[in-house]
């Protein structure tokens, strides 16, 4: 599992297309970084932030998004597979044409 600066904060970057299989984004504050077109494959998310966010067309296959809080994002297209969003904290976002497979 690849490591991206743990308690990093990514403003303004451009992370569009990216293979984040099996990366441990835990503790990442993201605001306004474009994570469009992006596979987050097995990938965790715990105590991430993302703020002000364009997640169109990213792929979730089973991350870990435990306490994961999402405010103010477009999730347009997103597909979130069997993903568990327990304790996740959703404000304002906007879902757009969304496919949320969210069997227990």
């Amino acid at each position: 599992m690849y490591t991206i600066r743990t308690c990093m904060n990514l403003n303004l970057e451009n992370l569009e297309h990216m293979n984040l299989e099996y990366t441990s984004l835990e503790h990442m504050s993201f605001e306004r970084t474009s994570f469009e077109c992006i596979s987050l494959e097995r990938t965790s998310l715990e105590h991430t932030n993302f703020k002000y966010m364009n997640l169109v067309n990213m792929f979730f296959v089973s991350p870990n998004l435990v306490n994961l809080k999402l405010e103010k994002m477009d999730l347009g297209n997103t597909d979130f597979g069997n993903t568990d969003l327990e304790n996740i904290s959703l404000e304002e976002i906007s879902f757009g044409n969304k496919n949320m497979n969210l069997e227990r």
